[in-house]
Parts: C-alpha cells; sequence; structure tokens
C-alpha cells in the first residue's frame, strides 16, 4: 500500500511539473508563433514554444514547442541548452488506469506533419537549470536530429502557454 501511495504522489508532482493545461483545442493552447522569431533549418520550423516558469528552489521545468517537418521525415534525438545540465524528451501514456511519464530516446517528426510537445502530454523535462537562465526571459536550445542536423531556437519562460496572436 505504501509503494502504491509513493508512486501515486511521483505521478502527481511529475503532471504539476509538467502541466495539465494548452493541450492543442484546449483554453491555453496556442496557434501562433510563441517564439523570439521563428527558428527554421533545413525546412523545419519550430513554433509555439515556451518553457514552465520553474517553481521558487527549483531546478527542474518542462518545455514545449511544435515542430513542423517541411516535406522530410526526421527524428528528434536530443535537445540541449547552455543554461541547463541536461534535457529529455518525455511522453504520457495510459498504463491500466494510471498516467505515466517516461523518457523516450527519439520523437518522430513526420514528413508534412508536426510534432507538437504540449503541456500535459509529450514534453522536455529541464534539469539543472541555471539560476541565470530566465535573466533575458528566454531558454537557448539546440535541437538534434538524426544524422547530424541541428536546429536553435529559444523558448521564452511563461506561467502558462502563451495566448494565441491577436487574443488579450
Amino acid at each position: 500500500m505504501t509503494y502504491r501511495l509513493i508512486l501515486i504522489l511521483a505521478s502527481a508532482l511529475a503532471l504539476a511539473a509538467c502541466g495539465e493545461s494548452g493541450a492543442p483545442g484546449e483554453p491555453g493552447a496556442t496557434d501562433s508563433d510563441a517564439l523570439t522569431g521563428p527558428s527554421a533549418g533545413g525546412g523545419l520550423a519550430v513554433t509555439q514554444g515556451w518553457v514552465r516558469n520553474s517553481i521558487a528552489g527549483r531546478d527542474v521545468t518542462a518545455g514545449f514547442f511544435t515542430i513542423e517537418g517541411g516535406g522530410e521525415a526526421r527524428r528528434l534525438v536530443g535537445v540541449e541548452s547552455p543554461e541547463a545540465e541536461r534535457i529529455e524528451l518525455h511522453t504520457m501514456a495510459m498504463e491500466g488506469d494510471v498516467m505515466r511519464m517516461r523518457q523516450v530516446e527519439a520523437m518522430d517528426v513526420p514528413a508534412d506533419g508536426a510534432l507538437s510537445l504540449v503541456s500535459g502530454g509529450d514534453h522536455l523535462m529541464i534539469f539543472g537549470m541555471s539560476p541565470d537562465a530566465a535573466t533575458d526571459g528566454v531558454l537557448d536550445v539546440v535541437l538534434q536530429f538524426e544524422g547530424g542536423r541541428s536546429v536553435d531556437a529559444q523558448l521564452p519562460f511563461a506561467d502558462a502557454a502563451p495566448a494565441p496572436a491577436g487574443e488579450m
């Protein structure tokens, strides 16, 4: 019974760090370009990016964005930042009646499609963030793709998913 309670509490803490709102089509979701200017590289476009402001005293948070494939299927194999010790790709999936978060080695960006990392779904887990990371309002990241391609992006810090352009 104690082990089960620990698992439930750990899952609740993970979901709190990752958030629950902002999935496409839900309040808080964004259809706008939330980057400090869109990032593009070889047909790839990174849009709707943001990083959840960390809870005071914590150096762990979550990050979100959409990558549009630009006609060629790609495989995202890593994300790095000079402002964090490590960044992991995480997925969320139901196992029985429990939502579980787990690290994955890669995520696919479909040709002529998009990979969306959203609050409450697939996302980045950012560990060991520098205390000064949010000083300029953005987290600089490098998205790494299979085959050696990389794309630089800036993900702004926010408490929740930015509102779509034109909404206040």
